[in-house]
């Protein structure tokens, strides 16, 4: 939701390619559709896809669950983790 208050203002300096799994796709694609290089997609099946997005990114911002730390250690990914204690339930 912070994301869709500010969309405009962050696609006017860069390329946004927001991740929003299936259940807000539609909420965040309604809010955004007409913000030109703001992309919304729910999840991105193809590992080799998700890997050159990652690496020809100058910065991703995420949540810090594993799997992102993974993806993005493995492309050296400059990157802003975002904690979120209920990922693991701590």
């Amino acid at each position: 939701r912070a994301l869709m208050s500010i969309a405009e203002r962050l696609a006017k300096n860069c390329t946004v390619v927001h991740l929003t799994g299936q259940s807000d796709f539609r909420v965040v694609g309604s809010h955004t559709s007409s913000v030109e290089g703001y992309n919304v997609q729910a999840f991105i099946a193809e590992a080799d896809k998700m890997a050159g997005l990652l690496a020809s990114a100058d910065v991703v911002i995420a949540r810090a669950g594993a799997t992102t730390l993974a993806e993005l250690a493995a492309v050296r990914a400059a990157a802003i983790l975002v904690p979120n204690g209920q990922l693991t339930g701590r």
